[in-house]
């Protein structure tokens, strides 16, 4: 694992059978994770600051022993004003409660998902389908999740919304956000160009119900 480990795949991010030490689910999900964690920390970061990150991460847990504020803070997250307001940045990595969240998850879950929805056979490509399970259409699931991920790591509003579906009508919920509460990690990157002024700050496209 890097980061973050099997704990934040839970409810939405739910990966069956990874709390099992020694299986194939588990090292499963610790290749993705060691992958795509990296792979996505290099992109927003840039190399050299994600070096600096690396190298208080010590066999895959963040150790924040001498580190500089600001790679504890952008781990851990902080709250900061900029023009006047009040921000609060969430970190990489976070509790609410007693569930586990990051960004990070979300992505690996996203490369997981994009991943078994599908499986090779002697005959090509074929769906993976569950018995006495209600399926899900692999393109919309996909795609929230997708979208979920972006509205964390580079929606340039104050807030993020609640996504989820009823019946197979996706909604994002608005009401009730309050406007100046958290920050993605692009924004807060950019708010704070002071620390991070090599990040490379890669974006990506939001997708549809499509899958385009």
């Amino acid at each position: 694992m890097y980061i973050i480990d099997q704990t934040y795949f839970t409810r939405d991010l739910s990966i069956p059978n990874i709390n099992e030490m020694q299986t194939e689910a588990f090292d499963n999900l610790n290749s993705f994770v060691d992958e795509y964690v990296r792979q996505l920390l290099r992109d927003a970061l840039g190399i050299q600051i994600f070096n600096e990150l690396d190298s208080y991460v010590i066999g895959g847990v963040f150790d924040g022993t001498g580190a500089p504020q600001y790679i504890i803070d952008l781990v851990n997250g902080k709250e900061y004003v900029n023009s006047g307001t009040t921000y609060k940045w969430s970190g990489l990595i976070s509790t609410q409660g007693v569930f586990k969240k990051s960004l990070l998850a979300n992505y690996v879950y996203y490369q997981w998902l994009k991943n078994n929805f599908s499986t090779q056979s002697g005959v090509g490509e074929v769906t993976i389908t569950p018995q006495n399970a209600n399926l899900v259409n692999p393109t919309q699931k996909l795609v929230s999740v997708w979208n979920t991920f972006l509205l964390m790591y580079q929606n340039m509003n104050t807030c993020y919304p609640s996504v989820y579906y009823k019946g197979h009508t996706q909604v994002i919920d608005w009401l009730g956000i309050n406007a100046n509460t958290e920050v993605s990690l692009i924004q807060y990157l950019n708010d704070n160009d002071t620390d991070f002024s090599t990040a490379t700050l890669r974006v990506y496209e939001y997708q549809n119900q499509l899958g385009i």
